[in-house]
């Protein structure tokens, strides 16, 4: 897999990456993927006290799940443009 800072690429990048399978075998989808700092205000704060320390930086909530439903969210931290998955809610 290939990343980059430049929030534009980045779902077009998740989506291209996912696996070729019907959807009724792949038990998540990427439902749609944000900047964090899009995300902060929505976002309680006993929940910005766990993900603030891994995406201080930056980083993307990668939010997942089935038939439209969100299922959980994937926190991905971007350093030296290289992406990895810091955390999973």
């Amino acid at each position: 897999m290939n990343f980059t800072r430049d929030r534009h690429v980045v779902p077009d990048q998740v989506h291209a990456d996912r696996p070729i399978a019907p959807p009724e075998q792949q038990p998540n989808s990427v439902i749609s993927v944000k900047p964090y700092g899009e995300t902060r205000e929505e976002t309680a704060d006993e929940v910005l006290e766990v993900r603030d320390p891994v995406l201080k930086d930056g980083g993307y909530i990668v939010f997942v799940g089935r038939n439209g439903r969100l299922g959980g969210v994937l926190l991905v931290g971007v350093r030296d443009q290289v992406a990895r998955i810091v955390g999973i809610g």
